[in-house]
């Protein structure tokens, strides 16, 4: 009976606890839900002239019409940061070097670097050098933020709940930021000469020519053997934030009306950055008195990035220029405060920071300049003791045009949202600094263009390969390449423009302008399917940005069939790869074996390469990309026979030892039926919040994930990651917008982002968006007024404060 008794309140006991739960769960749902924000609603706000109204349509994207541009863009503020004031705040933050005041140490290098780099304190300084008209735009849509943050009558988003902060009001230098954090995740350059120079000291020069086919002959003759024996090489590249740097793919094209069944041009623009959710973008329109522009923007920056404004529309793509350059200071040998240059020695700019770290100490962080930039090595001390980083003898300073105060790109933004033909397009990106974007342009009366616009250095010597000795100015830069003399053309005879990351001009082009030239096969493809297509539609171009053939594979997967295998699964694992068509697509098996297949060759060759009993260093790339792999294979590459194996091995040796690697793995995961085997189990499209991805519990809550075709160097580019194990290829970045403008009628555009509108999980428009996105569907934009109205879902209507009753 005791025990029974016991059972009986042990079990009233669980069932008390889950209802309680239950409860709370509920309770807190539905608080949650008390975080979306209202879109029918009347405010009276102060700021705005007159009366702005904001209709949605059933995906969440607004539209905006006021009497002013200012109204305007009063109103996109005040939406952004109705959908995304999290994502605006993670993204200043981020900026400013203060996210570890929300999550702790661990976010203390981002914070180091950040300050480094100073692209806050470069925000504020630049504001000087707005012009009158772009700055009164920036102003007007920072009050519209900071009237939602006043005057909202929803709760903040969960973030902000469970992070236990409230934001502070929204400032100008929280917009102009954003421009500084892209150029610095699309100029790649820097980590690149940091990425070369350490692996040209693990592996030497001659692997070095054999894993970089454009490897310049005396490139290793710029650096002194001292400096790069004593630099901290490898702590340098683990400091840095990789997964908020160096991570940008594009596409764009556009053809003439002699090549589209309307006779006008059709544009395309998918920019590849790191899959989030909520994704960078976020639709919408504004209507105002001499301002009319749908299309894409993104949360904290008032202006339009990929659109048309009903006379032009516009797309870009990460150029691959080489804009910036790490130099080698020397210190000096008498005096550790000061460093070597042509002139004598000259001190250094140094002054501390200080990183406020939740729920932890105070970090200290001493920042040094030389007369090129800001000195890397600072990221690696300015612990909680604040240990002075004077000691070394040589250290890296970065030196970018993304580094100057006197930036006006978000000048160029605001005249190209207004521009209405070729002439006023490029009068625009006069004022554009960085990043470097290949921007694309057509317009009502028939015209298509392409500008390389920003600044591109001059060199006095070399090309920026490796970095270069400070204390000379051999290699200074002697100023910028002129906006004539940039890459433009316009009304090709050919009739098209491609770019997808890939080589702008021809050899031929008397300035340098980049070693690293990416997306080869993709512009291939691209130009192959614009070629083979008699009269291009906007169905066309549909297809074309959800084209998943690989030219990589072509070429590999014979090559794979070949390869002397021994594994039990190889037979009918080379069987498929022969009947294959080279789609990388989610329900097939054949992506799945190529991929783990290039991985395992890539990390063969990596390891293979090192000296025999030794382990792969910290930092040391753990697999090659394909376009690397394709040339190895095809030119039989001898960095294929390692140095640590006796017997002489060809890549065709190492394509044999990889295929038995990958099938180990990829049975060992997913079972010994190859033919059940899906490339969409294995290669996710990873769409992982900002912060909570980090957190088991939220992770689930917040991130989202879909199976997606696609791979490296298909146009329906969905990075899958070589760095991975285990048969898994989760995808972190890929196009998180695609958007096709079509001239016979711009209303008929198309756009699609990868999640949806919101960035509040509570939101329908959170990630409602995912699937369609996954399968390359789009939507239009509802531009007629009357249709809104006519849909009856309410309007939110913001009045000047002075007209409320």
């Amino acid at each position: 009976m005791i025990i029974l008794r016991l059972l009986r309140w042990l079990l009233i006991g669980i069932v008390t606890l889950v209802l309680l739960i239950a409860l709370f769960a509920g309770g807190m749902y539905f608080y949650m839900r008390g975080s979306v924000p209202e879109t029918t609603a009347t405010y009276s706000l102060p700021g705005l002239t007159a009366e702005v109204k904001i209709y949605r349509d059933g995906n969440g994207i607004p539209y905006i019409y006021a009497a002013s541009t200012d109204d305007a863009y009063f109103g996109l503020g005040f939406v952004h940061a109705q959908d995304r004031l999290f994502q605006m705040d993670f993204q200043r933050r981020v900026g400013q070097g203060r996210l570890a005041e929300l999550v702790g140490g661990s976010a203390a290098p981002i914070d180091r670097i950040m300050r480094v780099l100073g692209l806050y304190r470069l925000a504020k300084r630049s504001i000087a050098h707005m012009s009158p008209e772009s700055r009164r735009a920036v102003e007007a849509y920072t009050r519209g933020v900071n009237a939602w943050l006043k005057h909202r009558r929803a709760l903040l988003p969960p973030e902000f709940f469970l992070l236990w902060y409230d934001p502070e009001p929204w400032t100008l230098p929280d917009t102009l930021v954003w421009g500084r954090l892209m150029a610095l995740q699309l100029s790649v350059n820097w980590r690149s000469e940091l990425a070369r120079m350490r692996l040209r000291k693990l592996l030497g020069d001659a692997r070095m020519r054999a894993l970089f086919p454009a490897y310049p002959d005396d490139a290793p003759t710029t650096i002194p053997k001292e400096a790069l024996r004593r630099l901290p090489l490898g702590r340098l590249w683990a400091a840095l934030p990789h997964h908020l740097i160096g991570n940008g793919a594009s596409n764009e094209w556009v053809v003439s009306g002699n090549r589209s069944a309307s006779g006008k041009p059709i544009l395309a623009n998918d920019p590849h950055l790191g899959l989030n959710v909520p994704t960078l973008w976020y639709l919408a329109h504004i209507s105002a008195p001499g301002l009319t522009v749908s299309g894409v923007t993104v949360p904290g920056v008032p202006y339009h990035i990929i659109a048309h404004n009903g006379r032009i529309a516009w797309g870009v793509t990460t150029s691959q220029i080489d804009t910036d350059d790490l130099f080698i200071e020397r210190v000096n040998g008498s005096d550790p405060t000061r460093y070597d240059t042509p002139d004598g020695p000259r001190a250094f700019v140094r002054w501390e920071e200080i990183i406020k770290v939740r729920f932890g100490k105070s970090q200290k962080v001493v920042v040094r300049q030389t007369r090129h930039g800001p000195v890397l090595d600072s990221i690696l001390f300015g612990g909680a003791k604040g240990a002075s980083p004077l000691g070394p003898r040589y250290v890296l300073a970065l030196k970018a045009p993304w580094l100057r105060e006197d930036d006006t790109t978000a000048d160029a933004f605001y005249l190209l949202n207004r521009a209405r033909n070729w002439q006023e397009f490029r009068a625009a990106l006069r004022h554009w600094q960085a990043p470097l974007q290949n921007v694309v342009y057509a317009d009502v009366a028939g015209n298509i263009g392409y500008q390389l616009p920003g600044r591109v250095p001059i060199r006095k010597k070399g090309t920026g390969w490796l970095p270069s000795p400070g204390w000379t100015d051999d290699h200074a830069w002697t100023g910028f390449i002129p906006f004539d003399k940039l890459p433009s053309s316009y009304n090709p005879a050919d009739g098209y423009f491609v770019n997808a990351n890939s080589r702008i001009v021809g050899k031929d082009y008397p300035y340098f302008l980049s070693h690293g030239w990416g997306g080869r096969f993709r512009a291939q493809r691209i130009v192959d399917l614009i070629e083979i297509t008699g009269k291009h539609t906007p169905d066309s171009f549909a297809k074309m940005q959800g084209d998943h053939l690989s030219l990589p594979a072509r070429t590999l997967a014979p090559l794979i069939v070949r390869a002397p295998a021994r594994h039990k699964a190889a037979r009918r694992a080379k069987a498929m790869l022969r009947g294959w068509d080279f789609r990388m697509a989610r329900g097939k098996p054949e992506p799945l074996i190529l991929m783990a297949w290039a991985r395992a060759f890539g990390r063969i060759l990596i390891t293979d390469g090192l000296p025999k009993g030794q382990k792969a260093p910290k930092g040391l790339p753990r697999s090659l990309g394909i376009s690397v792999i394709v040339h190895l294979m095809k030119s039989n590459s001898p960095l294929c026979d390692a140095a640590a194996t006796p017997k002489k091995e060809t890549c065709q040796d190492i394509a044999g030892r990889a295929l038995d690697q990958a099938l180990t793995t990829l049975v060992s995961r997913y079972g010994d039926d190859l033919a059940a085997w899906r490339w969409g189990r294995a290669h996710q499209a990873h769409m992982s919040h900002r912060t909570f991805t980090f957190f088991p519990v939220l992770r689930d809550m917040f991130d989202l994930k879909i199976g997606a075709d696609g791979g490296q160097q298909t146009i329906n580019k969905v990075q899958a990651s070589m760095s991975g194990s285990g048969g898994n290829f989760d995808a972190r970045s890929g196009p998180g917008v695609r958007a096709i403008f079509t001239f016979d009628d711009l209303r008929k555009s198309r756009f699609m982002i990868a999640t949806g509108q919101s960035g509040n999980p509570y939101s329908p428009w959170y990630g409602n968006l995912l699937a369609r996105w996954a399968d390359v569907k789009y939507l239009r934009f509802r531009t007629s007024r009357k249709s809104l109205e006519a849909r009856n879902s309410g309007v939110l209507t913001l009045r000047p404060a002075k007209a409320a009753k």
